[in-house]
């Protein structure tokens, strides 16, 4: 149903005064994109999400903590972690628990890069340590057993959510920053990072150990997901302005695309697998169609639909479950 279409998007906007940023809503219809919900942002946004059960939108960045809004069109403020609205430094990622129950952020906020919040206490559950530097990227995996976190020094840790233990502690040969992490649900023990470099590198958390490093270093990359339907392939997006598909067993992409004069900026996958949402730096979204998206293909090809939804780049990307 249309329900479960809500894609939610944080980009610049001339109009919102406070920040320069916004959140918004958007909802697809037969032949065209409709904006559902809006909302000015209080502080620059660097990530928004949906909680799992769809209880609320999640947004956070350079201040405030994190903001929960409520899941409908008026995009009611439900309140923020910590409640009292103290300083936990910039936010740079946000993940939900499968559950909906926890909350992890990772940020600059020293020796607590990485927390997990409980949101029916509102308070802070537990600091993960281990960290050296700023968390750009959190990510549950194993069904909510772990959480992994990726840093600006270019190390991905994993910790058990339960005793808060470092399980896993993943430094490639040369590093550099990393921008962002995901699990693959088919193997659990499989974890795909992406850093400022451009390299996108395949890890066993469970023997600990770099898989394979699946492209040559270049254009930063700036976010990598895997499929939610197709075992094993990746989705991942370039300051290049590529947008690109690649099975982890493969040296080469099975199909990509290029924005011509912008950068890929975000990208989400539609829980059907056939649809990848992708922001760009001028302010886009696009709605791609996977299937089409085989070597060489042009971004119109592959539209869906494609809108102008922020005043400037498109800063992170979430569909609804």
């Amino acid at each position: 149903g249309r329900e479960s279409m809500i894609l939610a998007s944080a980009g610049r906007s001339s109009t919102s005064a406070q920040s320069g940023y916004e959140v918004k809503t958007f909802a697809p219809e037969p032949n065209d994109v409709r904006c559902v919900g809006r909302v000015q942002a209080t502080c620059e946004t660097h990530c928004v999400r949906w909680s799992p059960t769809n209880g609320a939108l999640a947004t956070a960045g350079v201040s405030g903590g994190v903001h929960l809004y409520k899941p409908d069109e008026s995009l009611t403020l439900l309140g923020t972690i910590p409640e009292e609205e103290l300083d936990i430094g910039e936010v740079y990622g946000i993940d939900f628990s499968p559950g909906s129950r926890y909350l992890a952020t990772g940020g600059s906020a020293a020796q607590e890069e990485v927390a997990v919040w409980d949101l029916r206490r509102r308070k802070k559950h537990r600091v993960l340590t281990g960290h050296d530097s700023a968390v750009n990227t959190v990510k549950y995996g194993q069904f909510g057993r772990v959480l992994g976190s990726g840093s600006a020094s270019g190390v991905v840790l994993v910790h058990d959510v339960e005793s808060g233990a470092q399980t896993a502690r993943l430094t490639p040969p040369t590093l550099s920053g990393v921008t962002s992490i995901d699990f693959s649900k088919y193997s659990p023990q499989h974890l795909v990072s992406a850093c400022m470099d451009g390299t996108v590198r395949l890890w066993d958390i469970e023997a600990g150990q770099l898989q394979s490093t699946l492209t040559v270093r270049g254009s930063e990359c700036y976010q990598v997901e895997f499929s939610p339907t197709v075992p094993g392939l990746l989705g991942y997006v370039k300051s290049d302005g590529r947008v690109v598909l690649q099975d982890i067993t493969s040296p080469t992409p099975s199909g990509a695309l290029t924005f011509k004069g912008c950068q890929a900026t975000s990208m989400c996958w539609h829980y059907s697998g056939f649809a990848l949402a992708v922001g760009t730096s001028d302010g886009r979204i696009s709605w791609l169609d996977t299937r089409k998206i085989s070597g060489g293909a042009d971004v119109a090809t592959c539209q869906i639909y494609d809108i102008k939804a922020h005043d400037g780049g498109v800063e992170a990307l979430s569909w609804q479950h």
